[in-house]
């Protein structure tokens, strides 16, 4: 099931009931029912958009109103609602209170401001991104090389070698490296990173990466043709994987 926060009542035996609910919908324009369904609620008004690529949902279940893995900004949205129905806020294991509020109010405001001041000016084009290709193509090379030459010192090396050797160049150099450091050696090299659109002070998970890589490689040029079309500047692959790709600032470097 994984981690979960709730919005309960304060009293043991007290249960939120589906007509709270529905008044908390009905005056809240962010908030509708997914599909008709009065159990599950979707959550439109997330600042960043979503949490990679998702619209937060909420629960109702057993007089409690719970969601899976929230960000800062969905438990601050369930601090909202908990107010709104005069309920706590917790996790299965503690209750919440004011002080955590207040923390995550100040977690939700940083990430805000490092967003904007990250993407003010900040999208590198396909001059940029033509350069980073290059780089790497460069840096592909050198790597195949030096295994080569380490493979020539060796008279017999293993196939299982030479296929992991092959599958590292080829398949995982560039989802491994975006995902981990936020780019490969060419995106460092010319000052940009690729990061995840719904926070771009964060890298994208490795899954995510794969599909980048995979669709960029199977688009090949044709992906750029959607750079110049956007306000984001993003590729055709970036738009398929939840990805951004912006200008690193040294300001951000610590």
């Amino acid at each position: 099931m994984g981690y979960e926060v709730h919005i309960f009542k304060s009293e043991e035996n007290e249960k939120i009931t589906l007509d709270e609910l529905k008044k908390i919908i009905d005056s809240d324009d962010s908030l509708h029912y997914f599909d008709s369904n009065e159990n599950e609620i979707l959550w439109n008004g997330h600042p960043l958009g979503g949490i990679d690529g998702n619209t937060p949902r909420l629960f109702f279940s057993q007089g409690k109103i719970s969601t899976r893995h929230p960000d800062e900004f969905v438990t601050g949205k369930m601090f909202e609602i908990a107010k709104k129905m005069n309920s706590l806020i917790g996790d299965d294991e503690a209750t919440f209170d004011d002080y955590y509020r207040k923390e995550i109010e100040e977690s939700c405001q940083g990430i805000i401001e490092r967003n904007k001041n990250m993407t003010e000016n900040n999208y590198p084009g396909v001059l940029d991104r033509v350069k980073a290709v290059v780089a790497d193509s460069v840096v592909l090379v050198i790597l195949m090389l030096m295994i080569t030459y380490v493979f020539s010192a060796f008279e017999n090396v293993p196939d299982n070698a030479r296929m992991f050797a092959f599958i590292f160049i080829f398949i995982l150099y560039d989802p491994l490296f975006t995902s981990i450091f936020g780019g490969t050696l060419g995106h460092m090299a010319f000052g940009i990173r690729v990061k995840s659109e719904n926070d771009i002070t964060k890298n994208i998970y490795f899954p995510f990466a794969i599909i980048r890589f995979a669709a960029k490689a199977l688009l090949g040029c044709i992906s750029l043709i959607s750079v110049q079309g956007n306000s984001k500047k993003k590729a055709i692959h970036d738009i398929i994987s939840g990805s951004v790709v912006v200008f690193e600032k040294k300001t951000d470097k610590k």
